[in-house]
């Protein structure tokens, strides 16, 4: 079992202001210990997009992904 301390951080915040971001949510929080993801339900996070393009939203998904880091210590 890996537990580290978690801090999170998202660089631009100007890019959760997309109108086509339905959901976006982050269950861990500042400081707390997680552990090794085995399943859906020990998820820490997700983001519900809505596109008539399915590109698109893998891309807008992974943009706002990649924004967020997670850092442990």
């Amino acid at each position: 079992m890996i537990k580290n301390s978690l801090k999170i951080k998202i660089e631009k915040k100007s890019i959760l202001n997309n109108k086509d971001i339905l959901s976006f949510k982050i269950f861990a929080k500042k400081g707390q210990l997680i552990e090794k993801k085995d399943s859906h339900a020990s998820r820490i996070g997700y983001v519900i997009i809505r596109s008539l393009v399915i590109r698109k939203e893998g891309i807008l998904a992974n943009k706002i992904l990649n924004n967020v880091i997670f850092e442990y210590y």
